[in-house]
């Protein structure tokens, strides 16, 4: 229960700025006797994340996984980068060395440089399953 004082209230317009609109909150509107189910709230933001986050490769992140030539995937039919599980699995690598604190739930929206014969771009959605990067469905 929050007490019904000047500073009290303004802590809880910054708590309530700073919590996502699909808490629970439970009221009678009544300042006196306003409360947050604080453990709902808890328990529905473990593991959330930011919105997807884009990232674009870079040369280094090419060189990482032995791309270094052309800084880009060759995905023509027969070599190495064609299939998107190749990919994934670099992407994967990537981002698990670049960025080893995201946590499940993770969305990246991946671009990358493909020569197919010609330059193209093409961008993986991927998610964090708390291991590795899987595709997003």
């Amino acid at each position: 229960m929050i007490k019904n004082t000047p500073l009290c209230k303004a802590l809880l317009v910054v708590c309530l700025l700073m919590l996502p609109t699909t808490c629970i909150f439970s009221s009678n509107f009544d300042s006196s006797n306003f409360f947050i189910d604080e453990k709902q709230c808890l328990q529905h933001n473990e593991g959330l994340q930011d919105a997807a986050i884009e990232y674009t490769l870079t040369d280094d992140d090419y060189a990482l996984v032995g791309n270094d030539g052309f800084g880009n995937f060759d995905i023509r039919e027969g070599y190495d980068d064609e299939t998107v599980t190749v990919r994934l699995a670099k992407i994967n690598k990537i981002l698990l060395h670049n960025f080893p604190d995201y946590k499940k739930g993770q969305e990246v929206a991946v671009s990358y440089k493909v020569w197919k014969p010609g330059d193209d771009v093409f961008v993986m959605n991927v998610i964090h399953d708390g291991a590795k990067y899987i595709l997003k469905q």
